[in-house]
């Protein structure tokens, strides 16, 4: 099968099957990132609305096109001084069981 693909072809590669095409467009991943731009504070709902396209359509250009991450809020421990000496002790019991 793979011969006889690369004799008719000339490549192996799979052939291209008709589909329903994509969605998006430069032109909606342009918009999208002007108004990503211009509001930093938008959610995925937000963003679709605003350029009229559906959630998730907004959701892939977002994370696949643009390379944008969700912002989430961590809070960490506060460390305090005192403690420093604790934790140096604590690493060095750990790494005397390995």
């Amino acid at each position: 099968r793979i011969f006889q693909r690369f004799w008719e072809t000339g490549a192996v590669k799979d052939r291209e099957r008709p589909g329903r095409p994509s969605e998006i467009t430069e032109e909606k991943v342009d918009e999208v990132h002007d108004v990503c731009e211009s509001e930093l504070q938008l959610c995925v709902r937000a963003v679709g609305t605003a350029c009229s396209i559906p959630r998730t359509t907004a959701h892939r250009i977002m994370t696949e096109y643009l390379s944008l991450k969700p912002y989430k809020v961590q809070f960490v421990q506060q460390i305090y001084e005192e403690d420093l000496q604790d934790r140096v002790d604590m690493c060095q019991t750990m790494i005397s069981m390995l």
